[in-house]
């Protein structure tokens, strides 16, 4: 077929469709970065290891009965991205305090043109 022309429009018909966006965590070379408690968030299963985290919080912490056994936990996210940001407001709706990590000079770079 002909490559489409700059500013051109193509119309494709399709049954489904499926937008696969990302790429795989940045992990960066620092101490500590594989303990327990350290998280990438790249599919269901590491959204269920997050969460299952989360839910034995209280079976884990030494100091909860002098918060009234509730679990002060700080996360800090690593990137704000979509996924990222998403993130975020999930766990401050869970009641985390959250502190974001980003390496570009603004949230959602990639959307600036």
């Amino acid at each position: 077929t002909d490559e489409p022309q700059p500013g051109s429009q193509t119309t494709i018909a399709y049954d489904e469709l499926v937008l696969a966006v990302g790429s795989e965590p940045l992990k960066p070379p620092i101490p500590g970065i594989g303990r327990k408690g350290l998280f990438a968030l790249r599919n269901l299963q590491d959204m269920d290891a997050i969460v299952e985290w989360l839910n034995d919080m209280p079976n884990k912490c030494s100091t909860c009965s002098q918060y009234g056994n509730k679990v002060p936990l700080h996360a800090v996210v690593a990137g704000a991205g979509f996924v990222g940001l998403e993130m975020v407001e999930q766990l401050m709706r869970r009641g985390l305090e959250v502190t974001v990590v980003e390496m570009l000079p603004q949230v959602l770079g990639p959307l600036d043109v």
